[in-house]
């Protein structure tokens, strides 16, 4: 999952340069806020002391699916935009 772990920064430096700044906030939370930490707590639960390091590679899968899915909307708002601008260019 180190891989995965490069793409949340790329998606939050994206979505601040964009002027999302608000996504952008919340993509750098998603990680290390809204999933390791209730994982850490959670896993050890279910799976012992093994749930702390499972806690990492499933809070990077997480937050990287989390960065796919919003840049995939925002793409697709760009090209609606730009498919706009298009349409309306013709006489």
């Amino acid at each position: 999952m180190t891989f995965a772990n490069g793409i949340q920064p790329v998606t939050a430096s994206f979505l601040t340069s964009i002027g999302k700044a608000a996504k952008s906030l919340f993509i750098s939370l998603t990680r290390q806020i809204l999933f390791l930490l209730p994982l850490i707590l959670l896993f050890p639960i279910w799976l012992g002391i093994d749930g702390v390091m499972y806690a990492g590679p499933v809070a990077d899968l997480a937050a990287t699916l989390v960065s796919a899915a919003l840049i995939v909307s925002e793409m697709r708002g760009i090209r609606k935009l730009e498919l706009r601008g298009i349409e309306g260019t013709r006489p």
